[in-house]
């Protein structure tokens, strides 16, 4: 895996947050897309599992970042993001599980959609990931524009690992 190639990838996709915003679902989120807490329907917060004790390992008010008061430094946003890429490379060979075989770009699209959407939300793509694991390109395209995320999420981020993915498809 070309990891610069795929954190390069995703730091484009995320921008970098130096004060606590919004992302479009609402939650707080600062850096490189860390999330920090999730609403509920009431509007409620509820803190990412382990975000509180990682800021504190930084030196970091959790809740006054939270509250805006804080802006991060360049240190700050790359001990998480380097936290965060690190998991999402983990977490991709279960999810797609011969990820190791396939070329650096099809891997960093696959990292950069676990870092957007989480393990869980990806796993549900689930004609996505069986093209995937048959090397088919163009059905793996194809499912990734078929849905929410290409359509009304992330548009412009879809568009880009579709394109991706396209790129990889052999003339046969």
């Amino acid at each position: 895996m070309n990891r610069q190639y795929t954190a390069d990838l995703v730091r484009r996709h995320e921008g970098i947050r130096y004060v606590v915003y919004n992302d479009t679902g609402g939650n707080p989120t600062v850096g490189i897309g860390r999330l920090l807490a999730l609403r509920d329907k009431d509007d409620k917060l509820f803190e990412v599992p382990g975000i509180r004790r990682r800021f504190i390992a930084l030196g970091l008010d959790l809740d006054n970042v939270l509250a805006g008061l804080v802006r991060l430094t360049d240190v700050h946003i790359e001990a998480l993001f380097e936290v965060d890429l690190n998991d999402a490379i983990a977490l991709a060979p279960g999810i797609v599980g011969n990820f190791d075989e396939h070329p650096d770009e099809i891997q960093a699209v696959i990292v950069d959609m676990i870092y957007n959407l989480g393990p869980t939300k990806l796993s549900k793509f689930v004609d996505t990931i069986a093209a995937f694991e048959r090397k088919d390109y163009p059905a793996a395209a194809d499912a990734m524009e078929d849905s929410a995320w290409a359509k009304i999420q992330v548009p412009n981020r879809a568009k880009d690992d579709i394109a991706i993915v396209r790129s990889q498809i052999k003339e046969t």
